[in-house]
């Protein structure tokens, strides 16, 4: 036993040593005027010292000579050594710090620039291809980021080429950045945030609470917070090209907060009542080739706009009279929006861009929420809410279905975030609302509507679990009429919907005739509501490896004898449950 204490002794420091190396950095901060008014460069640990209350902030200020830096909250410090930071850095697994080979890593940050961080600019490109070819060795590559973009690239070469390849490189490429970010092996933290957002694009099983979007969003807004980049840091000592960044990544995690929190109807991880960050300027995409200013610009302006309705016309305390104000304040806030979007981004549907079409997916998804009628349950419900209007749900509806079909027969899907893939949910609950009135020309509408949902969800469904969840829930071919046993019977109303649905369905059938499935996409194509490129399978129950549609996905029609779900099917989808009981 005594042999055992005094290699403990050998191998430990004294405790005033430990205490020096781990905590020197405090002490730093608080006295070293000359350190903490550094220029912080890439090497360098930056120290957020918080607001008023805090006491980093209360030192600081009361020991600076400088009365410049009260307005300043970031601040330059030493970097720690990395086994004060890491966690079990020596366990991890060789295969995590792998490379792919340079051809394919080409191919992957290509994909990734071109096709998203144009729109999203979440990683500066000119600061990244030089830490890719090591121009400085001062400013290293993170290893976690690296990998977060091939994953990125990958997602969006898995609609464009070999899928199964594509979808094993992400498997692999999520594996090995989320065993670095575990261990904590980056001391860039801002890194942190970055990859976290990137990581939203990854659909990581069935968990959406500790896992997948909604916790890599949490992650990130934590980071992001502790950081301080929801301050100002135009007077700090910060070097330009993270100035850059870190408001450019800011408004990208705000709009993805907003976005997410909305589709799930949680709240939001950020208030922007506790932020001063400078709007989005041209200025700020400098170190982006050939960026999507515009559209970054207006989105964030839009859910500028989202993000406070949201706190007050679905305030848990507001009365009804405030939900009308709010709905009323937001129809005036989106005219304006609107009225005031750029030429290249207004509301014209005909061979809309890819940024313009995400856009206004956000827009009509948005509006859809704020004008559909509310749920039909208890009549003390009801009376708390302002009443929907149908006129502006069935245009936004049309128009978020018309921007999915383009994206569709464009083959531009990639370009959706897992928030447009809730829109889409959005869109197909609209469509039930119409199923299930009396007009057939409405409904004739919806069904159109659903057809060209499905097709779209067909190539979603090989990337998105949700989509695919989705696609399941109103399969009556397979999953639903073979589940009728143990359904309750639909109501009235629901099965006046279903009876007019399966009449008009009839009727779309008889118009089109003998046409083939080549031309009725090449009719959607052209302008109309395109039928489904999917041909009916036997059964529902495929695994999902095995959905195809004209560019090889197998599934299903989803569309054949449209029933929408009931309480079970929809319990069902949320547990991702079969017919036997099997989790998908």
């Amino acid at each position: 036993m005594r042999g055992n204490n005094d290699a403990h002794q050998r191998r430990t420091p004294p405790q005033d040593e430990r205490l020096e190396l781990e905590s020197g950095n405090l002490a730093d901060l608080v006295s070293g005027e000359a350190i903490r008014t550094a220029q912080i460069n890439h090497q360098s640990r930056m120290c957020f010292i918080g607001s008023e209350p805090s006491n980093f902030n209360y030192l600081v200020r009361q020991t600076s000579s400088q009365t410049s830096q009260d307005r300043i909250f970031h601040f330059s410090n030493r970097q720690y050594h990395l086994k004060y930071t890491a966690h079990d850095i020596d366990r991890i697994p060789h295969e995590a710090l792998e490379r792919p080979t340079k051809p394919l890593i080409d191919k992957l940050v290509r994909a990734y620039f071109v096709h998203i961080n144009r729109g999203w600019p979440i990683v500066d490109e000119e600061n990244f291809l030089d830490q890719l070819e090591e121009k400085d060795p001062r400013n290293p590559l993170s290893l976690p980021l690296f990998n977060a973009v091939l994953l990125v690239g990958a997602h969006v070469l898995s609609f464009q080429e070999d899928f199964e390849q594509m979808k094993q490189l992400q498997s692999v490429l999520f594996r090995r950045t989320k065993t670095l970010i575990d261990c904590r092996f980056d001391q860039d933290r801002f890194a942190y945030v970055q990859v976290a957002l990137l990581l939203t694009w990854y659909s990581d099983g069935l968990e959406e609470v500790v896992a997948n979007a909604w916790y890599w969003m949490g992650t990130a807004a934590r980071t992001a917070t502790g950081l301080g980049m929801h301050r100002d840091t135009t007077t700090s000592r910060l070097l330009d090209v993270h100035k850059r960044s870190w408001v450019r990544v800011w408004w990208v995690l705000f709009q993805f907060d907003t976005l997410i929190s909305l589709s799930y109807g949680r709240p939001q991880s950020l208030n922007l009542d506790d932020c001063d960050v400078p709007d989005l300027e041209y200025a700020h995409f400098q170190g982006i080739s050939q960026p999507e200013a515009d559209f970054a610009i207006h989105q964030t302006r839009l859910c500028v706009i989202i993000s406070r309705t949201f706190r007050q016309r679905w305030a848990l305390r507001a009365s009804r009279e405030q939900r009308t104000r709010a709905a009323e304040r937001a129809d005036q806030a989106l005219a304006s929006f609107v009225t005031e979007l750029p030429a290249p981004l207004q509301m014209s549907l005909a061979n809309a861009g890819t940024w313009h079409a995400v856009l206004h997916l956000t827009y009509n998804h948005f509006v859809l929420l704020l004008h559909r009628p509310p749920p039909k349950h208890r009549s003390h419900d009801r009376a708390s809410q302002p009443a929907g209007n149908p006129d502006i749900c069935a245009e936004a509806s049309m128009g978020l279905v018309s921007l999915l079909e383009g994206l569709y027969s464009t083959r531009r899907l990639y370009a959706l975030s897992l928030f447009d893939v809730q829109a889409i949910f959005t869109a197909v609950v609209a469509a039930n609302n119409e199923l299930s009135t009396s007009n057939p020309l409405v409904v004739v509408k919806a069904v159109q509507k659903l057809k060209s949902i499905s097709s779209a969800l067909t190539v979603l469904a090989r990337n998105w679990s949700f989509a695919r969840g989705l696609l399941r829930i109103f399969d009556s071919k397979g999953e639903l009429t073979l589940n009728k046993g143990r359904r309750e019977p639909p109501s009235d109303s629901a099965q006046h919907g279903h009876e007019c649905g399966n009449r008009c369905h009839d009727a779309l059938g008889s118009m089109s005739g003998s046409q083939d499935v080549s031309s009725a996409q090449e009719t959607g194509q052209n302008g109309g509501v395109f039928a489904s490129a999917i041909t009916p399978s036997e059964t529902a129950h495929n695994s999902p490896g095995s959905l195809i549609g004209d560019d090889g996905v197998t599934l299903g029609n989803p569309l054949d004898d449209f029933v929408f779900p009931g309480a079970f099917e929809l319990e069902d989808f949320l547990l991702g449950v079969d017919k036997d009981g099997v989790y998908f």
